[in-house]
């Protein structure tokens, strides 16, 4: 779990520094992806399907995401694009393809469902992570005035 942990810091940096990302926000950055991963992995030996676990690790990547953003004072975005990366279903999106063009339209259908799937599950758990965060800053900034 710790070479897991590892690469998922690893992926979400070495994205980061593709798209010249600040330095300083590195850390906290590859952090926040390699939590997302492990959600993700420990999801999956759970029992929980591909989706669910895409879901669970989308939503908790945008939700330390946007506590990075407050942090920092930078986009939300600076943290939370980088932070997807590692769950996003690249090699489904590859098998897909790949079963379109060798004429397997039954492995293709499959593939591409669980592809689709996962991708928008990833979708809403950004969806969800983000109005969450949006409610609970509208409750304390009613409730708990300064």
């Amino acid at each position: 779990m710790l070479l897991q942990f590892i690469a998922g810091i690893g992926s979400t940096v070495g994205y980061a520094l593709i798209f010249n990302q600040p330095r300083r926000h590195l850390i906290p950055t590859g952090l926040i992806g390699a939590a997302g991963w492990i959600l993700y992995l420990v999801a999956v030996e759970v029992g929980y399907g591909d989706a669910f676990a895409s879901f669970l690790s989308a939503f908790l990547v945008t939700f330390l995401s946007q506590i990075a953003a407050r942090v920092f004072k930078d986009p939300v975005m600076v943290f939370c694009i980088p932070g997807i990366m590692p769950i996003v279903p690249g090699a489904g999106m590859y098998r897909t393809m790949r079963a379109f063009v060798t004429h397997e339209t039954a492995l293709a259908a499959a593939t591409g469902y669980a592809t689709i799937s996962m991708a928008g599950a990833i979708a809403l758990g950004l969806l969800a992570a983000t109005s969450l965060f949006q409610v609970m800053t509208a409750v304390n900034r009613t409730f708990f005035k300064k």
